[in-house]
């Protein structure tokens, strides 16, 4: 009986727990994504149709989400920084810093029409997918750190 009783509040805490999380997540205007992510929004997006704009309400700070009718997507930070780019067709070459772009051509990795089709970066550097599938990682400063 009183593993029952455990079991029971272990699931009620779950479920309190997954509907709070649930309940930061919520669909916003573009209006509401911070100036910052508006400008590179429409500097390198400008031609993709918005289909989404979700903010995730978290502790300390807000991420924003927008998806695209192709696919893409991109995730802002708080201010309004990208932290997260995905496109199959390929990132846009200005979303891509050009010491990455250097190194990519420099070192043979975009020839034969293969793309940067996602790329990330947080305080400990950048990461980089090719549409040929080899995932790059760079250091906050470019240094390659691995490939994978």
């Amino acid at each position: 009986m009183k593993r029952l009783g455990i079991a029971l509040m272990m699931m009620v805490m779950l479920l309190v727990g997954a509907t709070s999380a649930m309940a930061r997540d919520r669909v916003v205007s573009y209006e509401d994504l911070p100036a910052k992510a508006q400008t590179t929004i429409n500097k390198h997006f400008h031609k993709k149709k918005i289909v989404l704009v979700k903010v995730d309400k978290g502790y300390r700070n807000d991420d924003f989400e927008v998806k695209f009718s192709d696919g893409s997507e991109v995730e802002f930070n708080a201010v309004g920084e990208w932290t997260d780019v995905k496109c199959r067709p390929g990132v846009p070459k200005g979303i891509i810093p050009q010491q990455i772009r250097d190194f990519l051509k420099r070192n043979g990795y975009t020839k034969h029409g293969v793309k940067v089709v996602e790329i990330s970066y947080d305080r400990k550097g950048y990461e980089v997918e090719l549409s040929n599938g080899k995932e790059l990682s760079f250091s906050p400063r470019f240094r390659l750190l691995e490939v994978d």
